[in-house]
């Protein structure tokens, strides 16, 4: 494996897709901090955002964006079970998790760049939503 001074700009290193694993995670903190705040509790635990959709009713579009990226958190939180640097097994780098059932799922890096900033996304429309500042933000804007 070349050092990093050597490598071509298109080399991802494993470090580089834990890297984007780690970015999601904190992100999804915030985004559950801000659907506390939103709901007035300082209570966490399993069922935050579930607890947050019962609560406020932001429309279908944003119910089933964090119902998908709620999915997605649990399988890199709980299902991660491999890492591909240079070419995964769909030919690009990423992660494998194993899903509840015992099959297991790719997820490119690049998809998991766009989770994370569907994350911020979302977090900011909570925010504005909570502070009565307007319109969701939608991550499609």
């Amino acid at each position: 494996m070349p050092t990093d001074d050597n490598a071509p700009p298109t080399t991802v290193y494993v470090r580089d897709v834990l890297a984007v694993v780690g970015d999601v995670m904190p992100r999804w903190g915030f985004l559950e901090t801000a659907m506390l705040d939103a709901i007035g509790e300082k209570r966490i635990g399993p069922g935050i955002s579930q607890r947050w959709l019962t609560t406020f009713d932001m429309g279908p579009e944003i119910k089933r964006e964090i119902k998908q990226l709620a999915r997605v958190r649990h399988l890199l939180a709980h299902g991660l079970c491999g890492v591909e640097g240079r070419v995964g097994l769909s030919g690009e780098p990423g992660v494998r998790c194993r899903r509840a059932n015992g099959s297991v799922i790719e997820i490119a890096l690049n998809e998991l760049e766009t989770f994370a900033q569907h994350l911020d996304l979302l977090r900011l429309s909570v925010d504005r939503h909570h502070r009565g500042l307007g319109r969701p933000i939608r991550s499609n804007d």
